[in-house]
């Protein structure tokens, strides 16, 4: 949600480009501790970059949260989307 308003603000102001860009990183700096937790805790491999990878997981849901947007059935469509795949991870677990 964040990258939307750094979309519609960002060629208004340097500065609060930044601060967005900020928090953005503030965000990344969370999951990135948490990806380092699950490697040091054998869940990821010790070769795994996970400061790459929050990156990657920040990226793709600002991408979501912009598609959604997008979308007429924005919202709604994401969960029914999420809950028809949900049985199929069940499975394969």
């Amino acid at each position: 949600m964040l990258g939307g308003l750094g979309q519609e603000l960002s060629g208004v102001s340097r500065v609060f480009q930044e601060k967005i860009e900020a928090c953005l990183n503030i965000i990344v700096g969370r999951i990135a501790a948490c990806m380092e937790e699950a490697q040091a805790s054998g869940y990821l491999p010790p070769d795994a970059d996970p400061h790459h990878m929050a990156n990657l997981i920040v990226n793709c849901w600002e991408g979501a949260a912009l598609r959604i947007r997008l979308r007429t059935q924005g919202l709604t469509s994401l969960v029914a989307d999420l809950s028809a795949i949900q049985p199929e991870a069940r499975r394969a677990a």
